[in-house]
């Protein structure tokens, strides 16, 4: 089971640049980017593991990882943990499957709005299970 360390590597700059935008202390951003990076890693251990359909589970784990791992560095740096939550999950944010959900609307697609739109409601549940 081989992970797609470059998936991992730009989960973890994408984390810096959203944490870079909400102007987060400059000893923050590194701690926001491990737990970015845990949160893709164990999205896509569980995608491997389970191979299956759905996409809820992967995100789910990825969701959870990055809550846990946001609660411990909210109680060890003595910080709030939203600082460190709600930009680690931004990685796992559904962003190309809403493009496509509202391109197929537009286009009149409706069986292809409707996967896609299905997709990205179940991924937005699962981060929003935490």
């Amino acid at each position: 089971m081989a992970l797609n360390w470059t998936q991992i590597i730009m989960a973890a700059a994408g984390t810096v640049g959203f944490s870079l935008i909400f102007r987060l202390r400059a000893r923050y951003v590194p701690l926001t980017a491990v737990v970015g990076a845990l949160g893709w890693a164990v999205y896509l251990i569980t995608q491997q593991m389970f191979q299956s359909a759905s996409v809820f589970l992967p995100a789910l784990t990825g969701g959870f990882a990055a809550a846990i791992s946001s609660e411990i560095l909210a109680r060890v740096m003595k910080a709030p943990s939203t600082l460190f939550f709600i930009t680690s999950t931004v990685p796992l944010i559904p962003g190309s499957t809403l493009y496509y959900c509202m391109d197929a609307i537009v286009a009149g697609e409706k069986e292809a709005a409707l996967r896609y739109g299905m997709i990205t409601f179940l991924i937005a549940f699962g981060i929003a299970r935490e």
